[in-house]
């Protein structure tokens, strides 16, 4: 089984989006490839006409199966078009059970570059008027072999590591097992800061229904010489999980709990999703006090922020947690976050032994 499900490039026409080339040509229907144009070319009209340089992550969860895409914006020049330039869609598809293959490694430079590489080629023969199927199906082509090679290495690289040489030297130092969860609004990212910190990241991942996603995170801490293996819970932040969710709270050492930088609103719920949680937590029978921390997202998005730095660390000492501000997209501050967390919960573990 492939771990890329294909590659679409799409071209913004003026009846709407098509699909110039795609491949594999077997893998991708006519549902697949309509949908990923009106997506890409909606997700560009809410950038009021600039072309993003970034790449975009887009879910299409109506897809069966349901699947993600890292997306290249590509703007052609082209004078005879309205503003002198045309708009088209460079598409890396998987399926939802990497997800974190994607916010692991094709968010990293090197994928990137091959994107970016592909996407020159693609404006060059536009821009040129050059339309043979055959020229972009070598350039789609070639791009989805040279990913699915370069993530096959980095999968064998990763499955090795999981089986330590017997020539490794082995360390006095104890493992600790803690269950964190990660509880927030919806679209605040929670999703994104676990998968960008996961191990494992070609192990497919439990895509449920239930309102829940289970990732694990083995983390050293040189201070005590302490490995910890952090089960980190993402709950889905939607009223309809609002049963299931206090089920998934049961035996949790620590919790994170997101808002969004940018929205006031996601601030004001840190309210409610705290007191949810402690409401919850005062009544379990735990061994270890509670470890939380407050994390504000999308520090990447300075310019649109509506919360100041200073309310959150203000919520965060008026509740007895730890603050940081975080962008799950650049990775800025993720380490200093589950290091903090692992450290806590090992300090208080060892401090109830002594």
């Amino acid at each position: 089984m492939s771990i890329c499900t294909g590659v679409i490039y799409s071209r913004f026409e003026k009846i709407g989006p098509s699909a110039v080339s795609w491949y594999p040509n077997e893998n991708i229907d006519e549902n697949v490839l309509r949908l990923i144009g009106l997506k890409s070319i909606t997700l560009l009209a809410g950038e009021d006409g600039k072309v993003p340089q970034k790449l975009a992550i887009i879910p299409f969860p109506s897809l069966k199966p349901a699947l993600t895409g890292t997306v290249k914006f590509i703007e052609i020049k082209d004078p005879e078009a309205r503003g002198g330039a045309r708009d088209s869609t460079l598409t890396v598809l998987f399926d939802q059970i990497y997800d974190a293959v994607i916010y692991k490694h094709m968010m990293t430079e090197f994928f990137e570059n091959l994107i970016n590489e592909a996407a020159k080629k693609i404006i060059n023969l536009e821009e040129k008027k050059e339309f043979e199927a055959e020229k972009y199906s070598k350039i789609i082509k070639g791009l989805y072999e040279t990913i699915e090679k370069s993530l096959r290495k980095l999968q064998q690289i990763e499955e090795e590591s999981e089986f330590p040489s017997d020539e490794m030297e082995v360390t006095e130092a104890h493992e600790y097992k803690f269950k964190v969860i990660c509880i927030g609004d919806p679209a605040v990212g929670k999703t994104t800061t676990v998968l960008r910190y996961v191990d494992r990241a070609f192990r497919k991942l439990y895509i449920p229904t239930i309102g829940v996603q289970v990732s694990t995170k083995k983390v050293y801490l040189k201070k005590i010489k302490t490995s910890v293996e952090l089960v980190i819970w993402d709950i889905a932040g939607q009223e309809k999980f609002n049963v299931m969710r206090k089920m998934f709270y049961k035996g949790a050492d620590g919790v994170l709990i997101l808002y969004d930088i940018t929205n006031e609103e996601t601030f004001q719920s840190l309210k409610k999703w705290t007191k949810d949680y402690v409401k919850f937590y005062e009544k379990e029978e735990k061994k270890l006090p509670l470890t939380g921390i407050i994390l504000g997202n999308k520090l990447d998005l300075e310019n649109s922020r509506q919360v100041k730095n200073e309310e959150g660390e203000s919520f965060a000492k008026q509740n007895g947690m730890f603050f940081y501000e975080i962008s799950a997209l650049t990775g800025e501050n993720i380490d200093n976050v589950f290091q903090t967390i692992a450290s806590e919960m090992a300090n208080a573990y060892n401090s109830m032994k002594d």
